[in-house]
């Protein structure tokens, strides 16, 4: 079976736009302008290091709205709290991957639409940079799932097409078929029942194309004896 494995989010190592880097002598090297409001500061500031800030101050941090480019291009533009990337926020990676959506102290979380560099999208919900809660997930294989995350696995309940014409609907645990569910070949073979790390095991019944039926017990993948 598909292991959603392959979406993990990309971590690639980059200065964080954090208070850390909030400009100071140190830190910065040119202001271009500065602008006065009541209570946010507009500047634009460039670090020794190439990178980029331009956008809303407060209290000598990033706040308000704003956009950091880094020297190796990569690009958030959105809300900022604090010093931290919060609220609505675009981020684009300079390896192509792109997220659009909603962010909290630093972090993708709430709901947001991440694109892969190599095509496969998930759309959903996000708890502190992992996929957590409902989503909907797309490979470039043509694999699709849609159903309940935890920390980026598909885990708790979902449907997914598989690449070869596949279909399971059912309990997921950490990425595999766990639980009770229904899976229909693309030969047009359907197993309804019980399955353990994404093999039949236990009760279940096996409904043959050719309308055969076999009610028993499975026990890793295989039929051991019929239904008592």
């Amino acid at each position: 079976m598909a292991d959603d494995e392959q979406l993990t989010v990309p971590r690639v190592s980059e200065e964080k736009a954090s208070a850390a880097n909030k400009p100071d002598s140190a830190g910065a090297g040119i202001v271009s302008r500065q602008v006065q409001s009541e209570i946010l500061i507009f500047q634009r500031m460039t670090f020794h290091n190439g990178n980029v800030y331009e956008g809303q101050f407060l209290n000598g941090l990033y706040h308000g709205e704003g956009q950091y480019t880094y020297a190796v291009g990569t690009v958030y533009e959105g809300g900022w709290v604090a010093g931290k990337r919060s609220g609505k926020g675009h981020y684009k990676h300079a390896s192509g991957a792109v997220y659009d959506g909603d962010w909290l102290d630093d972090k993708r979380h709430g709901r947001g639409l991440y694109t892969y560099p190599d095509g496969a999208i998930y759309e959903g919900d996000w708890v502190a940079g992992r996929r957590t809660g409902k989503g909907k997930a797309a490979h470039v294989n043509k694999t699709f799932y849609e159903g309940d995350f935890v920390e980026g696995k598909r885990h708790g309940e979902g449907l997914s097409t598989f690449s070869n014409g596949a279909v399971y609907e059912g309990g997921w645990r950490d990425g595999k078929m766990h639980g009770a569910g229904k899976y229909t070949s693309s030969a047009g073979d359907c197993y309804e029942g019980n399955f353990v790390a994404g093999k039949r095991h236990g009760q279940g019944t096996y409904t043959y194309a050719n309308g055969a039926v076999v009610v028993g017990v499975w026990v890793d993948g295989v039929h051991q004896r019929p239904l008592d």
